[in-house]
């Protein structure tokens, strides 16, 4: 299938930071036009081109899942109660987090989850020195990175200390990652007398 790109694209960039990125922003797109597309990339002003692939889908893939760098988790304390009965394997929990600041530009506290519902009323954030609650003004999740964000009124400073509060609801999968379950069956040998 040709698509016009003339139609679609709303934007090209060239050289970013990255000598080898560029960027390409579609304005629409039908369920027809998802799929693997070829496309033709030349140099301005030479025969020279080179043929990239790119596939449109309309699941997001994600590979950059690391957190923010800003933050250091120092210490975890967690509470798990797990429940094991037909129809109902989760983890009811609360973590502590003892986190310092590294960098005072956001005020932002991104943390990984996978396979949770956080109860957003259990959430807190304390400054550990002097035990004040900093305000919480929202809660984001970003569902493909697997991140759930607080966002704080007030930036934190760099070399402050905070201790974030979380309850939490987990699935107990069988899929063998984090906290996981799992069966097994031993044999039993018989004994000839």
């Amino acid at each position: 299938m040709f698509v016009s790109l003339g139609e679609l694209v709303e934007g090209i960039s060239g050289i970013s930071s990255d000598p080898k990125s560029c960027h390409l922003s579609i304005k629409t797109l039908t369920i027809g036009q998802l799929g693997t597309w070829t496309c033709k990339v030349q140099l301005v002003d030479t025969p020279f081109f080179l043929e990239a692939f790119f596939t449109a889908t309309t699941e997001i893939r994600v590979s950059d899942v690391r957190l923010p760098k800003h933050l250091k988790p120092e210490k975890y304390s967690a509470f798990l109660t797990p429940f094991i009965a037909e129809g109902n394997f989760t983890i009811q929990g609360h973590v502590h987090i003892l986190i310092k600041v590294l960098e005072p530009s956001s005020n932002n506290i991104t943390l990984h989850i996978k396979d949770m519902k956080i109860f957003e009323n259990t959430v807190s954030v304390k400054d550990s020195r002097s035990e004040k609650d900093l305000k919480i003004i929202g809660f984001g999740y970003d569902d493909p990175r697997q991140f759930f964000i607080i966002k704080l009124d007030e930036k934190l400073s760099s070399g402050q200390t905070i201790n974030v509060s979380i309850g939490f609801l987990g699935e107990l999968n069988d899929d063998l990652s984090g906290f996981y379950r799992s069966s097994y069956f031993e044999e039993v040998k018989q004994a000839f007398i």
